[in-house]
């Protein structure tokens, strides 16, 4: 896991909170139906989004959930790092307590690593909701 499933529970709600027209509210249970996360648990995560600015909620009726800004401006990286401290790959994943090679002469397995570090990151600070939103709107065929 990437990130923890409070994390991608949250990018779920986000993505599916996307595709309704622009500052449409929708009810909790409908977002929970659809994104196949368990109401209690997308109600705590709608809490966290709310306290972190992500989402604006209205209670009753006419209540629901939606967008506090547009879906192409919130990246993965600020929704996973507002429910995980530190969202990384680790500098080594062979010496998990701190990497063993020399910064000046790195092995071949370390320089390997740091490419997909370095692709990590930029999936996380490049793709935004609304891409998220239409990759699970239109998934791909092949």
């Amino acid at each position: 896991m990437i990130y923890s499933k409070m994390a991608e529970h949250a990018i779920a709600a986000l993505a599916e909170l996307a595709k309704q027209p622009e500052g449409e509210r929708i009810a909790t249970a409908r977002i929970a139906d659809a994104a196949s996360i368990p109401r209690p648990i997308l109600t705590k995560v709608v809490a966290e989004l709310h306290h972190a600015g992500f989402v604006r909620t209205r209670e009753g009726r006419y209540g629901g959930v939606r967008l506090a800004a547009a879906a192409d401006r919130t990246t993965v990286r600020d929704i996973a790092n507002s429910f995980d401290s530190d969202v990384s790959l680790p500098d080594c994943p062979f010496h998990p307590d701190g990497c063993t090679c020399a910064h000046d002469d790195p092995c071949k397995a370390h320089q390997l690593w740091n490419e997909a570090r370095s692709a990590f990151d930029r999936f996380l600070d490049e793709v935004t909701i609304a891409d998220v939103a239409e990759a699970v709107h239109h998934p791909s065929t092949s």
